[in-house]
């Protein structure tokens, strides 16, 4: 996980154009950006199509690179949860292809 830090704030207010992650579908390698500044030290976890958890970590930058095929392995549908400090969800789907 490679990720740079553009801004240090406190607060949150998590919505889905909070976050954007692109591209999907995808070879492997995607990037999350934090649209919302106020939001940080947030937590991400992938799981597979069969629920099942196959990445977490906690992110506190604006923006962060993934390489899904380095612990998903297998093509197929993905669902990114974003989770910010208060408990609110944003869910992302992802193709790895």
């Amino acid at each position: 996980m490679f990720c740079t830090s553009n801004s240090v704030g406190v607060g949150c207010n998590l919505t889905q154009g909070s976050f954007n992650v692109y591209p999907s579908p995808t070879d492997g390698k995607i990037t999350i950006e934090n649209g919302d500044l106020s939001i940080l030290d947030c937590s991400i976890e992938v799981r597979n199509s069969l629920g099942q958890r196959v990445f977490y970590s906690k992110i506190n930058q604006q923006q962060c690179t993934l390489d899904l095929k380095s612990f998903a392995g297998n093509d197929g549908l993905y669902f990114l949860s974003i989770t910010d400090p208060n408990g609110d969800v944003v869910i992302k789907k992802l193709i790895l292809q």
